[in-house]
């Protein structure tokens, strides 16, 4: 766009920009997804279309949230010596890392491991 003025127009709900146009007469519209900018269409001396898509990746935020949920749960079972944290069943060491650690070095040993744990979170 050539040096000079601009002229901004905005949506009249949103308040987003929509318009901005040169003192030659080329314009920039943009589009939107809600807050996000999809799209921006130049017109004028040279045209051209730039389209953007966005991802919401919510299965990040569902795997962070569950291994913030079993953090609390830690911390709180150990805290509060819930059996299933600190003493877990012999039985479950196949699928239980805390049943694993207390099967191979002991239930004194889990509940120091259990406590190092939640010092690094």
């Amino acid at each position: 766009m050539p040096r000079g003025p601009l002229t901004y127009a905005y949506h009249p709900t949103t308040g987003q920009l929509s318009t901005l146009t040169a003192l030659d007469g080329g314009t920039l519209a943009y589009t939107y997804d809600e807050s996000l900018l999809t799209g921006t269409i130049r017109t004028g001396a040279v045209a051209g279309t730039v389209s953007r898509t966005h991802d919401a990746d919510l299965f990040g935020l569902a795997l962070f949230l569950v291994v913030v949920v079993l953090g609390l749960v830690l911390i709180i079972g150990a805290v509060k010596r819930w059996p299933w944290i600190v003493n877990p069943p012999d039985e479950a060491w196949f699928w239980y890392s805390q049943a694993f650690i207390k099967k191979i070095f002991g239930p004194r040993v889990l509940l120091y491991f259990t406590y190092a744990l939640l010092s690094l979170a």
